[in-house]
């Protein structure tokens, strides 16, 4: 079987491909999937991560971070 070919334009990625993308934990993904704090949709059984908005929310939440170390 062919190995699948991670496509960085899909703007939603499965929890694997979101994991590879953000250096994340698949568990910690997954789990804020399943608590509501990662923008994501449910599609059947599998979760897609929608990763413009997944990478904003990091974005935003490292600058906070930075701004509360400086402060």
């Amino acid at each position: 079987m062919p190995k699948r070919i991670l496509d960085l334009t899909t703007p939603y990625q499965s929890i694997r491909g979101a994991s590879r993308i953000s250096g994340l934990a698949q568990g910690y993904i997954r789990a804020g999937c399943k608590n509501g704090t990662i923008p994501c949709l449910r599609v059947g059984q599998e979760y897609r991560v929608n990763m413009p908005l997944f990478l904003q929310q990091l974005e935003a939440a490292s600058t906070a971070n930075l701004k509360g170390v400086h402060a």
